[in-house]
């Protein structure tokens, strides 16, 4: 394996995570003599008093927070732990269904009621946007004793919520508002990107500091609000136990250390940052006004510029995937994500203007070539098919609870025979690791087809396996 992934490192131009870019930053060069365990003088994760306690004080003090949590489990352990923290068995919970399966996880494991919120939706181009504050308004006033607010911002896309009014919506219906802002570590180092959700209302708030800033994988934060505490919304000692229930007994001290270093890179190189996004700003808004018949870059108020969506004039009938795999193969590109109408990669501040510039010369070159070398038989997108059908906005009927389904028999099916079953497992496209249908809920036609669609393209899905899927079994 450690061969292997030499090998594609050193010949494949990083635009994914995680945001250190294939070494091109490395801040510790000599990790085995920072792997340490827990002895005098070194602290403890689970109890820190010390060193670990004196960094994420540092830290708290960095993202203006009233607490900050390091998280050597990604944020899929701080979004287990902050669920669990603020809610008990049978409580109420609203989730956007943009939700990273670890927050599904959190409702089964918690033995939650769950009610799902509807992000925008872009039909054209068929991704979620911001949550909108008046859906959560007219969902919540449905529901008494909404316990939590969970929502995700900024999504995949790179398009955050409004959180400030999403915040005021969720405290004065009495619920904690959690934002799994996980692409948004770097928000906090500089005034043209987007505000953290941090520093507009939102109690607790998870950052996956390997996705955009120069740290190892697995690395994250988790921060808390001063109201939160203050109100008694949070419980500080209830989050810290959970905090222990998700996260190693045996922290890795290597993934701490990436944290405090990648941190205060940020800090010492804020202004190699901001010159990086203002000429990434400048490129974007250059290449859309050209009005490129291939496609164009997404733009805007509540857009993350470091987040380069590139959406495909569907006019090409060329999609993503097709993209994708021409940048791999061609161009020794590649990127964060594919879809059927846009490819997603991430700048970091281990990339600079030039890095932006290769990759947009690269898919001009491979929307041509693609184009130029298309045949009639190939991709359409016509009324008659499923691409233009809106089947993920869509939600799916329930029968079950995502908790009882844990304790019932299942049974394989292949795909095409799984409709009007009732799905055992979530069955999730990764990335961006967004459920479709989970456990509990009725599989419909137009979601098989979709799915097939994405297998053929060669999407990964998680919760198939060659080609079937657990359904409940019949009694």
């Amino acid at each position: 394996m450690y061969k292997e992934l030499k090998s594609y490192t050193s010949k494949i131009k990083s635009y994914h995570m995680p945001g250190h870019k294939n070494g091109k930053i490395s801040l510790i060069n000599e990790p085995f003599l920072v792997d340490v365990t827990e002895v005098e003088g070194t602290d403890d994760l689970h109890h820190a008093t010390g060193i670990i306690d004196t960094l994420q004080k540092q830290i708290s003090n960095i993202y203006h927070s009233y607490r900050t949590f390091l998280l050597i489990n990604g944020s899929t352990s701080g979004l287990l732990a902050a669920v669990a923290a603020v809610t008990k068995p049978e409580d109420k919970v609203i989730i956007g269904r943009n939700c990273h399966k670890s927050v599904y996880n959190s409702v089964m494991l918690g033995k939650l009621n769950v009610a799902y919120l509807l992000p925008d939706y872009d039909l054209e181009y068929q991704f979620y946007k911001g949550v909108n504050s008046k859906e959560l308004v007219t969902s919540i006033s449905k529901r008494e004793n909404i316990k939590a607010v969970v929502i995700t911002s900024p999504t995949y896309e790179g398009i955050v919520s409004e959180i400030e009014l999403i915040s005021e919506a969720a405290h004065s219906n009495g619920a904690v508002l959690i934002v799994d802002e996980a692409h948004g570590a770097h928000y906090i180092f500089n005034e043209y990107l987007p505000n953290s959700a941090i520093r507009q209302g939102a109690d607790i708030v998870v950052q996956s500091t390997h996705k955009t800033l120069p740290c190892m994988t697995q690395t994250a934060l988790l921060h808390v609000s001063e109201e939160a505490v203050l109100s008694g919304r949070v419980n500080i000692n209830k989050l810290q136990k959970y905090l222990s229930v998700y996260q190693s007994s045996s922290p890795s001290y290597v993934l701490m250390s990436s944290i405090e270093k990648g941190v205060k890179y940020m800090i010492e190189h804020e202004i190699k940052f901001e010159k990086l996004i203002l000429e990434t700003k400048n490129l974007i808004s250059s290449y859309n006004q050209r009005q490129n018949k291939y496609g164009h870059w997404l733009s805007g108020n509540k857009v993350d510029i470091t987040r380069l969506t590139y959406l495909i004039n569907k006019k090409t009938g060329i999609t993503g995937w097709q993209l994708a795999k021409v940048l791999r193969k061609q161009h020794k590109i590649q990127v964060e994500l594919a879809c059927e109408h846009h490819i997603i990669g991430i700048v970091t501040i281990a990339d600079s203007v030039q890095d932006v510039n290769i990759l947009m010369d690269a898919i001009d070159i491979s929307m041509s070539n693609l184009v130029s070398n298309k045949t009639n038989t190939e991709h359409e997108f016509s009324t008659n098919k499923i691409h233009v059908k809106d089947v993920l906005r869509e939600l799916p009927k329930v029968q079950y609870s995502i908790y009882e389904t844990t304790y019932l028999d299942s049974e394989k099916v292949v795909l095409k025979k799984a409709i009007s079953r009732v799905a055992k497992e979530f069955v999730i496209p990764y990335p961006p690791g967004i459920p479709v249908i989970v456990p509990g809920e009725v599989f419909t036609l137009e979601l098989c087809n979709k799915l097939e669609d994405f297998m053929i393209n060669g999407h990964e899905i998680y919760g198939i396996i060659e080609g079937e899927v657990q359904v409940i079994r019949k009694v």
